[in-house]
């Protein structure tokens, strides 16, 4: 989505969808693992494990979290990247939530928001920290381009020996065009952040999608 039509079709844009399917996580996915992922088991097909899906990441890690894994997982509609983190007991636990997803059929619209890769985890307040970076078409009156964000989760370990994480929240973002291969930032946001008591992302400042109205 490098390059983004001066002209939008609002069938088209209509038209696409896309959905994904969240993978639960087996409750009995508990058996102690400090070398192998083997007894950490999802529903779905577990792929190998997958190093390559935290090779850029910037891993920061404190006890009593030990070791950080990724794991693709396929699905129906195609397939998406779980974490597991090793505690200090050599303990794995699956992180429920999905990070990156990929789609067989992926229509390629503009419109669907892609969450293309892990850029950072870090250990925070008794808490799995985890920053993604997705993009999606941003299109607002005659202006249009292509919206990157950041995002971040807090992520808890809950009575079940599984991370549950909160909802995202978008802490940066620019809207970019590019001219070949130049790229030119149109606009940027970004706020300051923090994990709160109760385990979720708080900030000082709500993106608000650069709208022209806000």
């Amino acid at each position: 989505m490098r390059q983004l039509a001066g002209t939008i079709v609002v069938f088209a844009l209509m038209s696409c969808a896309a959905s994904s399917e969240v993978v639960d996580l087996d409750d009995e996915a508990k058996e102690p693992s400090v070398t192998t992922l083997a007894e950490v088991t999802v529903e779905g097909s577990p792929e190998a494990e997958d190093p390559d899906a935290l090779k850029d990441a910037k891993i920061t890690l404190r006890a009593p979290f030990e070791q950080l894994h990724s794991i693709a997982v396929k699905n129906e509609q195609g397939g998406e990247t779980k974490l597991v983190v090793t505690t200090s007991d050599g303990v794995s636990h699956p992180v429920t939530t999905p990070f990156v997803s990929w789609f067989e059929d992926d229509p390629g619209c503009p419109s669907i928001e892609r969450e293309s890769a892990i850029i950072e985890v870090r250990a925070e307040g008794g808490a799995i920290v985890v920053l993604t970076k997705s993009d999606r078409g941003f299109f607002d009156n005659d202006e249009n381009g292509e919206l990157e964000m950041v995002n971040a989760r807090a992520c808890r370990m809950g009575d079940d020996d599984t991370f549950e994480c909160s909802e995202k929240e978008i802490v940066s973002a620019e809207l970019v065009t590019y001219e070949g291969d130049e790229r030119r930032v149109k606009r940027s946001f970004k706020s300051r952040w923090w994990v709160d008591a109760d385990g979720e992302i708080e900030v000082d400042q709500a993106f608000d999608g650069f709208s022209t109205g806000a």
